[in-house]
């Protein structure tokens, strides 16, 4: 975990915040990425929305189909390799990622991800393509 929290670290030093809030939601953010790489869906459900948790709780799907549902519809939202490139309060509950990563293997991409305050915690609401980076 102590080398997560120092990955995020360098990575979110790197990226010019208006304040704390933004700063949080985007470690959030690069800590759900980390967890959509693990096998453990309560990692992944702490991150999301209680909306977008719940539709990964289904008692009708196994333990593990729920996770593998979780992780791909989740990264279907999301660049890979991210990295934060601006971030925009929108209200005092959510806040607005702009990020670039991978969409595929070498096409470079830019998504505008929702952050959701929730329990006082910043969780994952969508995320959505915005353009290639040319």
């Amino acid at each position: 975990m102590k080398k997560i929290l120092l990955i995020c670290s360098l990575i979110l030093s790197n990226t010019i915040y208006a304040g704390e809030p933004e700063k949080d939601a985007s470690q959030a953010l690069l800590k759900l990425e980390i967890a959509l790489q693990a096998n453990n869906l309560q990692d992944i459900l702490k991150l999301l929305s209680k909306k977008n948790a719940d539709l990964y709780t289904v008692t009708w799907r196994s333990p593990e189909e729920n996770l593998q549902e979780a992780k791909t519809e989740t990264q279907r939202h999301l660049p890979k390799k991210m990295q934060i490139k601006s971030s925009e309060k929108i209200s005092e509950n959510e806040i607005d990622i702009m990020v670039e990563g991978l969409r595929w293997e070498s096409d470079k991409v830019i998504y505008k991800v929702s952050m959701q305050l929730e329990n006082e915690h910043w969780v994952f609401k969508r995320g959505k393509f915005i353009d290639f980076v040319k």
